[in-house]
């Protein structure tokens, strides 16, 4: 039996709705065929839905890269960039009802495409980490890890 090979990165394009789909399941089929856990494996679909949802709300397009890393655990790590207008307040956006610049009450109207605020803070918790960073020409990227074997499902 000869055994598969395994990608170290792959690249997609962010561009349309189906493009949530479509990242999502080649994370997932990514972080399966590295081992992890069924647990893991939709934790990390979810969070790659959150991200490129994201994406296509507020920037319009980007990409999204998947790869496994080595260093400083075995794992996957997932990098989503985008053109678009950035974060304002990238400590407040993982914040649970923080979204567009601003906190969210029960009071605000109802707007086509808004989300609920819930996106990164979700993201956040179903990774071991997320970082932000703000572009210098524009645009954000935001890097995420979930750690192969670890026993917090949550990381």
């Amino acid at each position: 039996m000869v055994a598969a090979k395994m990608e170290h990165y792959q690249f997609m394009k962010i561009a349309g709705d189906v493009d949530v789909t479509w990242c999502s399941h080649e994370a997932m089929r990514f972080a399966k065929n590295m081992g992890f856990d069924d647990n893991a494996v939709w934790s990390i679909g979810i969070a790659v839905s959150e991200l490129v949802s994201n994406v296509l709300k507020f920037a319009g397009h980007g990409g999204l890269t998947v790869r496994r890393i080595l260093t400083p655990k075995i794992g996957l790590e997932l990098v989503v960039e985008d053109d678009g207008p950035g974060i304002d307040d990238p400590q407040a956006a993982v914040v649970d009802g923080y979204s567009e610049g601003m906190y969210l009450s029960d009071q605000d109207p109802v707007v086509p495409r808004r989300g609920l605020g819930s996106g990164l803070g979700a993201a956040r918790r179903l990774l071991a980490e997320i970082i932000i960073e703000l572009r210098p020409q524009g645009g954000t990227k935001i890097v995420g890890h979930k750690w192969l074997n670890n026993d917090n499902p949550f990381s």
